[in-house]
């Protein structure tokens, strides 16, 4: 009996491990910056203060401009009245993503990867102070948790961050090198290719090799004045665009399409002749203004080529730093000039250059096929915002896979673009290049059979779970014999499926003590969505309803709750060093300081002593690894 005992136990902690893991932190998936409308301003001035979000790959960030009674967690600005200052009318969301959901019955709105809110206030007095906190919920679509988070401001949040990037554009160094590596790559298409050994035989044999540094300088030029020009479009205002409004990401969708088709070579994208043979006669001037033209004749003759690597660049450049465009440019013709100068001082070095051939144009279609790809990502953008329900993650990943899958029948000669050749044989190269590309296939068909393809996560449509209605029936038989007093708040905060427990931490403490029962805690908020979904596809199990009111004290406690406490309950947190003056505050301090978590929901079973029986669980709608979880706690008990 012993042994089957033993082995029975074991099974179970065995079947409890497979169950999903809980991350034992504290998370925070976003990062608020803030700035002013205005560098500078004076008594009698209106300005804006602008809160800006960066939210972490596979998170999103409820908005505040939804019902409060639909459910989520809207996000609350408070401003804490004073003399420097007036609000001029109430907090505005920038263009957030839209969504209904059946669950709740209702539209909420919510942001995805940065979110913007701006604020108006009059100066009515400097110097200008104010102080406040956001609260705010922001949820997982991979791993299913919610997060409460408060967030404290002053004026100098908004002062210390004049002149400084945004989390985005903290990243500036990998975008450079991107920029840098798109430069270089633009070398090996054949609309630059051989124009190498042609401008370096030129400037060595009719000008002194030196003059290279002008035309190096004449191309870096060039493509940073390109950036100068378009860096005032390029700002803030674009991101929010590029973010929801259905017009520019249309307008890329479709650019991105003929950049794609046109690298593919079924038609070209060429200056007009007339205008490149009026600037290729200018380049007979002499001095800096000849070589000057003939860089930009350069920079018209290859634009075919390059004109899609360098709007992939401008585009990415979008953000809060206004010159990013600038430095992506510059970055970029470095990538293209510093070569040709290199190879006009060292021309030796073009003997170790490979002839131009096919190969040239298998680079183009690469880039060509990259193009298609990424053209749905803006499609995507639009058809979340506004509900169209056309490219759902599904239909997105399919197109995917065609296009790589037709790149990987490329590269193994079964199809062919108008400009290929007939292909003799396949190179040690392109058949790694084959299998490399049909192993990127195999993968995004995983995404179709449910894998959240995380590599990817900023690329492809969020995992949002289907719009389903659960029923999540009542059961009017479970009896409330688990509990010893009245519960506090019971007023105001209910458990689901009729069952009956506690909100406050002692009472439930102190029924477990005279009941010898394990308390069953459940971290839960109103506006966790993942929460409910718990609720109504997991505790809605018969098996499951039993075992809680039967095995278990209840305990649920809402982190998000905003009814405030008697003053004689305050308390100043050792966690954060803040008042917790609600029940939600206190709930969520309680939860960090205890159990080193602030995601929900989060199930924590502890014995009358306060100690955890098991390790606790999260979200996983897997209804027998839920009752496995409870037996396993019941039999430690």
């Amino acid at each position: 009996m012993k042994i089957t005992l033993f082995i029975q136990t074991v099974f179970i902690i065995c079947l409890f491990c497979v169950s999903s893991p809980l991350p034992a932190e504290v998370i925070k998936p976003i990062e608020w910056k803030y700035s002013f409308s205005k560098d500078s301003f004076r008594k009698g001035d209106t300005i804006d203060i602008i809160f800006y979000a960066r939210i972490q790959s596979e998170w999103y960030l409820y908005s505040s401009d939804f019902d409060k009674n639909l459910g989520p967690l809207v996000t609350e600005f408070s401003f804490i009245s004073h003399s420097s200052f007036t609000l001029i009318g109430g907090i505005r969301a920038i263009q957030p993503f839209k969504k209904y959901d059946s669950l709740f019955g209702g539209e909420y709105t919510y942001f995805e990867n940065t979110a913007t809110f701006k604020q108006t206030l009059l100066v009515k007095d400097l110097p200008l102070t104010f102080k406040g906190n956001i609260q705010y919920q922001v949820c997982s679509h991979t791993t299913h948790i919610c997060v409460t988070l408060e967030e404290e401001f002053t004026e100098k949040h908004f002062i210390d961050s004049l002149g400084k990037t945004s989390g985005k554009d903290e990243n500036i160094l990998s975008f450079l090198l991107l920029c840098l590596f798109a430069g270089l790559s633009s070398l090996f298409t054949p609309c630059v290719f051989p124009m190498i050994p042609l401008t370096v035989s030129y400037f060595t044999k009719k000008r002194s090799k030196y003059t290279v540094l002008g035309y190096g300088i004449s191309i870096i030029l060039i493509y940073t004045f390109i950036g100068i020009l378009l860096a005032p479009f390029m700002g803030a205002e674009m991101a929010n665009e590029l973010a929801t409004g259905w017009f520019f990401n249309i307008l890329f969708f479709v650019v991105f399409l003929l950049f794609g088709f046109s690298l593919l070579g079924y038609f070209e994208l060429v200056i007009p002749y007339r205008f490149v043979n009026a600037i290729e006669t200018k380049t007979d001037k002499g001095g800096f203004v000849g070589i000057l033209f003939i860089a930009l004749s350069l920079v018209l003759v290859s634009f075919s080529c390059t004109v899609p690597l360098v709007g992939s660049i401008l585009i990415e450049s979008v953000g809060i730093l206004t010159y990013k465009p600038i430095l992506g440019m510059l970055s970029f013709a470095m990538g293209v000039a510093v070569p040709f100068t290199l190879f006009a001082f060292f021309p030796n070095v073009l003997r170790l250059l490979p002839k131009s051939g096919s190969w040239l144009n298998t680079i183009k279609v690469c880039f060509g096929v990259i193009e298609l790809a990424f053209s749905f990502k803006f499609l995507s953008i639009a058809d979340q915002a506004y509900h169209w329900n056309i490219l759902d993650r599904e239909i997105y990943l399919i197109i995917w896979i065609v296009l790589f899958a037709l790149l990987g029948f490329y590269f193994f000669g079964k199809i062919k673009f108008p400009h290929d050749g007939e292909l003799q044989n396949i190179g040690f190269v392109r058949f790694i290049l084959g299998i490399v590309t049909f192993v990127f296939v195999l993968y995004l068909f995983l995404g179709l059979l449910g894998n959240p393809l995380k590599a990817l996560s900023g690329y492809l449509p969020p995992l949002i779970r289907s719009d389903v209605s659960y029923n999540t029936p009542q059961n009017n038989n479970i009896s409330s014999h688990n509990i010893c007093e009245s519960p506090l708040y019971s007023d105001v905060l209910h458990f689901p499926h009729n069952l009956a427990g506690y909100f406050d931490y002692q009472q439930a403490l102190s029924c477990s003590k005279a009941k010898k029962k394990p308390i069953f805690i459940n971290f839960t908020g109103h506006g966790c969505v993942n929460c409910r979904e718990m609720e109504a596809r997991v505790w809605d199990d018969p098996r499951v309803l039993t075992k809680l009111q039967n095995d278990f004290i209840l305990l649920s406690l809402f982190v998000d709750d905003k009814t405030e406490l008697p003053e004689s309950k305050w308390y100043i947190s050792e966690n954060d060093k803040k008042q917790k003056k609600n029940i939600g505050q206190q709930n969520m301090d309680f939860q960090i300081t205890r159990y080193n978590s602030n995601g929900q929901p989060l199930y924590v079973i502890i014995d009358e002593n306060e100690n955890m029986l098991t390790e606790p669980s999260a979200y996983n709608l897997d209804v027998e690894a839920f009752i496995t979880f409870l037996n396993l706690n019941k039999h430690n008990f």
